[in-house]
């Protein structure tokens, strides 16, 4: 062994024995009654701001082409389109979602159990929007709501027995 490699696992060894040792050092701080009163009066929510509840609703949207194909629009934060979470572009269509799918008439959600399956003759409602959405021209739309499939039951072909909603709509500006 040379002796850069010798000194170099040294230095690692000690950083290793410095960063537990820091483990053990006592460094929790103790906060007045008073503070947390009013830290709490002021922060009501707590941690449960920065969390999603899972059994939540998730929104997929589904572009229809002229030839009646149905093009995803939404994806996953983490998918690879996103760059695997650097990318924002997901988080602003999930933003520009929010006021589409709740300008969506009652009347237009049809209920369905299984896989996705669209009607190709189902009525289309229009939506006319006030502002122009960017990721979200105007044309025909299938938005797709439903609840996830709880943890214990994936992988179990439960997907069949899910209950969700379906709305087919044409944005208009």
């Amino acid at each position: 062994m040379n002796a850069t490699f010798k000194i170099a696992i040294w230095i690692g060894w000690a950083l290793v024995f410095y960063i537990s040792a820091l483990c053990y050092i006592d460094n929790s701080t103790l906060l007045s009654y008073e503070f947390k009163k009013h830290f709490t009066y002021m922060v009501p929510q707590g941690w449960a701001f920065f969390t999603k509840d899972p059994k939540e609703a998730l929104v997929e949207i589904y572009r229809l082409s002229p030839d009646n194909r149905l093009e995803l629009v939404t994806y996953n934060n983490t998918s690879h389109l996103n760059y695997f979470g650097i990318s924002r572009r997901s988080r602003a269509i999930a933003y520009q979602l929010s006021p589409l799918v709740s300008s969506i008439p009652r009347e237009a959600w049809i209920n369905g159990i299984g896989e996705l399956n669209v009607d190709k003759e189902s009525k289309v409602f229009d939506i006319k929007l006030k502002k122009k959405l960017t990721y979200f021209p105007a044309g025909v739309y299938v938005v797709y709501q439903y609840k996830p499939i709880p943890l214990e039951w994936a992988h179990q072909k439960q997907e069949q027995y899910r209950p969700y909603l379906i709305a087919k709509v044409r944005v208009i500006y």
